[in-house]
């Protein structure tokens, strides 16, 4: 649809619809940056690919503000390890990771039926905050990996959207051996 304004990199207008600022600068990444997202929205925002180091503990993190129609919009999480077609994904071992379902649309909707974001706003101006999503990756250790922030809506009601800042990878790594000085 050429209508539809996707992921724009940039500044946030404080009198437009959702965050007022992003959590770190000036700058970030939002679906149809300072406006509602659009109707029948399918946009997809991708990482760098991270290799994840062997030996360490690593941690993909990053900060969002979501306010999207509950059940019928949302935004999920998909990755893609050593090159391989892209999966929605849930981090093993964790719950509550998304705060809600797309239960409406069908099968049009490539995120039908999978657990999405949709901040359980309540509509379009409401109060949310941001929120630091982190999801242990260590047992992808000595892969190459990428992810993805995929956003679809429906053609009736938008709100505010998703907007996205401070993606990355946290590493923890520790020599095994070496000495103290002071």
């Amino acid at each position: 649809n050429p209508n539809v304004v996707g992921w724009q990199f940039g500044t946030k207008s404080p009198t437009g619809p959702g965050p007022s600022t992003f959590t770190s600068g000036i700058n970030g990444f939002g679906v149809n940056m300072n406006a509602s997202y659009s109707p029948n929205t399918d946009t997809r925002l991708s990482t760098e690919t991270y290799t994840i180091m062997q030996g360490a503990t690593s941690v993909f993190s990053f900060s969002h503000w979501i306010c999207a129609e509950n059940n019928w919009d949302g935004g999920a999480l998909f990755i893609s390890i050593n090159g391989s077609n892209w999966t929605h994904w849930t981090p093993p071992n964790t719950s509550n990771f998304y705060d809600g379902v797309v239960t409406y649309g069908g099968t049009s909707n490539p995120l039908y039926q999978k657990d999405v974001w949709n901040g359980n706003c309540g509509g379009q101006g409401a109060n949310v905050n941001w929120r630091t999503v982190t999801a242990d990756v260590t047992y992808l250790a000595g892969s190459d990996v990428a992810f993805s922030f995929v956003f679809t809506s429906d053609g009736s009601i938008q709100y505010d959207g998703w907007y996205i800042d401070d993606v990355g990878i946290q590493t923890d790594y520790f020599e095994t051996s070496g000495s103290w000085t002071s």
